[in-house]
């Protein structure tokens, strides 16, 4: 099975800390945010493609130093677009799979549920969802969730009534590239594409309330990642069980 990271954004509410390198390759004590996405993918097997843009070639260099696996890269020269762009990029490598895992690089998930995640049946798309929202530290900025039974029928930052936040991990079929190219004069980001599956009620929930999960987009959150990895171990990251 193959899986899709997203690693083009600019970053910029980290700055100055990325200033000169892409938020992904941060340090978390010896090692870097990568490495926390892509250790668990290995220890399943996957295919990985990661799509690089704001300083693409640091983040090429460094997985290509430090992993001998099979992983390819795809640049996006558009990444200061939406992080549709970015998916879209993958099409040609991606568009005769069943499924694939589509990741952001920002996202760190405590993998103990990704076997059975990656073991679904294909529907078009399922988003990995929480629903203890009193653990999200900052629920302002979270995309939210309605969930009816298994179907999300809405999803954004804005919406008035929800019971759940996006995780930022999917696993989706190529119909999601459809749905992103049909979005014409909408801003292209994976979060239109996902309104639109839930509209069509082709979104569905995945439960991963009690897994740890974080959301890097600033220097607390960074510093909240790094406490974590250093008491409970990097083992706990690394693996998918």
């Amino acid at each position: 099975m193959k899986a899709l990271i997203i690693a083009a954004g600019g970053s910029t509410r980290l700055r100055p800390l990325t200033s000169k390198v892409p938020k992904t390759l941060l340090n978390v004590g010896e090692r870097k945010i990568i490495d926390l996405i892509l250790d668990p993918l290995i220890s399943l097997g996957m295919d990985i493609f990661i799509v690089t843009g704001y300083y693409g070639e640091k983040v090429k260099r460094y997985v290509k130093k430090n992993y001998e696996w099979n992983i390819s890269f795809i640049h996006n020269s558009d990444w200061r677009e939406g992080n549709g762009i970015s998916v879209l990029r993958s099409e040609k490598y991606l568009k005769k799979e069943d499924k694939f895992l589509l990741l952001m690089s920002d996202h760190v998930f405590n993998p103990g549920f990704l076997r059975d995640f990656i073991d679904l049946d294909p529907q078009e798309c399922y988003l990995c969802v929480d629903k203890d929202l009193k653990n999200v530290s900052e629920l302002e900025e979270a995309t939210k969730v309605y969930i009816e039974k298994d179907r999300i029928l809405d999803i954004g930052k804005e919406i008035s009534y929800y019971n759940a936040v996006d995780c930022g991990v999917f696993l989706t079929t190529p119909y999601i590239f459809d749905v992103l190219k049909e979005n014409t004069g909408i801003e292209k980001t994976v979060n239109s594409a996902m309104k639109k599956l839930s509209s069509e009620g082709n979104l569905y929930a995945y439960d991963i309330t009690g897994n740890f999960w974080i959301d890097i987009d600033t220097e607390k959150d960074l510093r909240m990642l790094y406490e974590l990895v250093k008491t409970y171990g990097w083992d706990n990251f690394q693996t998918y069980k």
